[in-house]
């Protein structure tokens, strides 16, 4: 919130505290008093009374970076490999995600707080493309963000400050070192372009004792210039050949000492770097992330290696494994002595109070998993996700309240979720076999056997416990116990949706939409609405009319041979999901983000009015029975949400909600 709007706001709170009705004042005032508490509701209660996404989780999942502001130790800025930002203004206990212009689309390599305003924060980052790389800079702690005209396109690796150098930056860049003297306005190259291997830059040190000392580390070996950049000096001996250096620290307390990771362990000089030695860490955490040195005990080092995170209090002679996680950053507090903070890629964000004793979790309002499903029982929500160390699958009994973790041992990467919609029965579908869980997930049965042949795209459950599953260029259908029939229907591509309701039947492809009325005896294809036109979802409403979500916007048919625009609230950008929920009262779409609401059977829209900046939108959306007054949908990094929709009203036709209980395939 801006500050011109938080005064106002304030304003209006007070005025109302100190003006309370039915005080005795004089009419005209009553009158003043009546218009300013219109203002009142308008200033000071337009957030509360508007809608915006709640993230719920599962939190936790892949942390890349972590930054403590110097000169605002409560502050904590975390960030992501694909640029997503979150703030904590209470030491980490929650975090808020914040706004940046080209999350998703770039790699955040680099991250730094100006070290005296916390509200000035740099970002560097890479796209493959090069469109967006650069350096991007903001003044009011990531409300807004500047790209730097002279790094636009740059490939930035690494970025450094000094607190002794007021204004000081460093970045390093796929083709040298560039400087900064003004907090990162305007930059200047400090390596000579004939320099072929001091690039690309990955790492970065400055030395508090001359601003001309600086250290870089290359996907080669690591590099040292004394004098501003004029000249540099590779200083690699007994470093091994060909090692990336991917971070490197002097320690402040014990001159000459600085230590430097690398590919190929963690390793120490006591000469400034003139001659390294590698650290003798423990078997197994051969490969060295990062290396950090505790400010306020020169001789405490911490190191995030492939084996889990280590803590040596003798230099790095002997080691500690305090951790199993992979840990990539690490952080501290100046104001206060052993509280540390470590970004994993494996467990969130990390953080000890008594230098490394002991460790716990901080991962409330941060989430960054590769969520793939969402559906609800009668009684919890599940969520699944994969990661690269296997899949994960998580229950909520509370409304996503809170969250613990489902079992998913020998049963593989579970990539579809569905519900029936008769009893509390789960089903969950991995790449080539189909189970279902009784006991909410306590433990699994596969149905029928697996599908060797093709990966499954879709999984369905529709009435009478009635399993669809589109596998390959075929649609597949199980009644009960009854082992896989094969059904002809009339697609190509893979599948984005697949629907059953009663004996209609319904697959979403990308080049089109097949459907039939007879429970999959016979097969009727699709006419477009327009040419090159993409299929995302569809739902019926009333007595068999469709409705399709598409790339040119919703179209609406009675036949599914002649379409119509539907507007009313909408546009011709891309409508990725529409959804009926299970009382057949409440009909839903998503564009642009943005969830849109009719009353009355798709011909009128109105938006939810979400203010909480998400940038994403909800790759599945559902309601549970009970909790008619919102709805949840699942991010495709964040995880599960919820909206208020506010007071539900019917709509003009029946429709069947089971169409809509299915899994879709969204592409973030």
């Amino acid at each position: 919130m801006d500050p011109v709007t938080r005064f106002k706001r304030l304003g209006a709170e007070i005025f109302c505290a100190v003006w309370p009705e039915g005080d005795r004042i004089s009419v005209a005032m009553q009158r003043m008093l009546a218009t300013t508490r219109l203002v009142c509701l308008m200033l000071a209660g337009t957030t509360a009374m508007t809608p915006a996404w709640q993230m719920l989780g599962p939190f936790g999942g892949s942390a890349q970076g972590v930054r403590v502001a110097p000169s605002q130790p409560a502050t904590v800025v975390v960030y992501t490999r694909d640029a997503q930002l979150f703030v904590s203004h209470d030491r980490g206990e929650k975090w808020i995600p914040r706004p940046f212009p080209v999350e998703y689309q770039t790699v955040m390599h680099a991250f730094v707080i100006d070290p005296e305003n916390p509200s000035r924060w740099l970002a560097g980052v890479e796209d493959e493309s090069g469109g967006a790389s650069g350096i991007y800079g903001s003044n009011d702690a990531g409300d807004t963000w500047t790209r730097t005209p002279s790094m636009a396109g740059k490939a930035v690796w690494s970025l450094a400050v000094s607190p002794a150098h007021r204004g000081l930056v460093i970045a390093g860049t796929a083709d040298g070192v560039y400087r900064s003297t003004d907090h990162g306005d305007s930059w200047e190259r400090i390596s000579p372009e004939q320099y072929g291997d001091l690039r690309p830059v990955v790492s970065l040190a400055i030395d508090s004792r001359s601003a001309d000392t600086i250290f870089a580390g290359t996907t080669h070996l690591p590099w040292r210039t004394t004098d501003g950049g004029k000249t540099w000096h590779s200083i690699h001996t007994g470093m091994l050949d060909d090692s990336d250096v991917f971070s490197v620290v002097i320690n402040p307390g014990i001159p000459g000492s600085v230590y430097a990771s690398a590919c190929s362990g963690a390793y120490r000089s006591v000469n400034g770097g003139t001659r390294w030695a590698r650290l003798p860490t423990p078997k197994g955490t051969f490969r060295t992330y990062v290396v950090a040195v505790d400010p306020t005990v020169p001789t405490t080092v911490y190191a995030g290696t492939s084996g889990g995170l280590l803590r040596s209090e003798n230099e790095g002679r002997t080691w500690l494994k305090i951790s199993g996680h992979a840990v990539y950053a690490i952080d501290f507090e100046p104001a206060r002595a052993g509280r540390v903070y470590f970004a994993s890629t494996t467990g969130g964000i990390l953080t000890t109070d008594d230098h490394g004793k002991n460790l716990r979790e901080l991962s409330k309002g941060f989430g960054n998993r590769q969520w793939v499903a969402l559906v609800g029982t009668k009684s919890s929500l599940f969520a699944a996700a994969v990661e690269n160390h296997g899949a994960e699958l998580y229950k909520s009994p509370d409304l996503g309240r809170t969250w613990s973790k489902v079992t998913t041992a020998g049963i593989g990467d579970v990539r579809f979720l569905a519900a029936s919609n008769e009893n509390d029965t789960l089903y969950a579908a991995t790449r080539k076999q189909v189970l279902k869980s009784e006991d909410e997930g306590g433990s699994w049965t596969p149905i029928g056997s697996a599908f060797s042949a093709a990966t499954i795209d879709a999984l369905t459950v529709g009435e009478a416990d009635t399993i669809l599953v589109a596998a390959g260029d075929r649609l597949y259908r199980s009644q009960g116990k009854k082992g896989w029939t094969a059904l002809d229907a009339r697609y190509s591509g893979r599948v984005r949706a697949a629907g059953a309701s009663g004996s209609i039947i319904a697959v979403v492809a990308r080049s089109g939409l097949a459907f039939s009325k007879d429970g999959g005896a016979s097969w009727e294809p699709c006419r477009s609405p327009n040419a090159g036109i993409e299929w995302y979802d569809v739902a019926w409403t009333g007595q068999g009319h469709l409705l399709a979500a598409t790339s040119h916007g919703m179209f609406g048919s009675p036949d599914c041979a002649e379409w119509s625009p539907v507007r009313g609230g909408l546009d011709a950008s891309t409508v990725s999901t529409v959804f009926i929920d299970r009382t057949g009262n409440v009909l839903l779409a998503v564009q642009r983000g943005e969830v849109y609401r009719s009353n009355d059977s798709g011909a009128t829209w109105t938006a939810s009015g979400d203010t909480s900046g998400t940038r994403s939108m909800p790759s599945r959306l559902i309601r549970m029975p009970d909790s008619k007054d919102r709805i949840f949908g699942l991010f495709a990094r964040r995880g599960v949400a919820d909206l208020p929709l506010g007071r539900e009203q019917q709509v003009s036709q029946p429709v069947n909600g089971r169409v809509k209980e299915q899994e879709h395939i969204k592409e973030e």
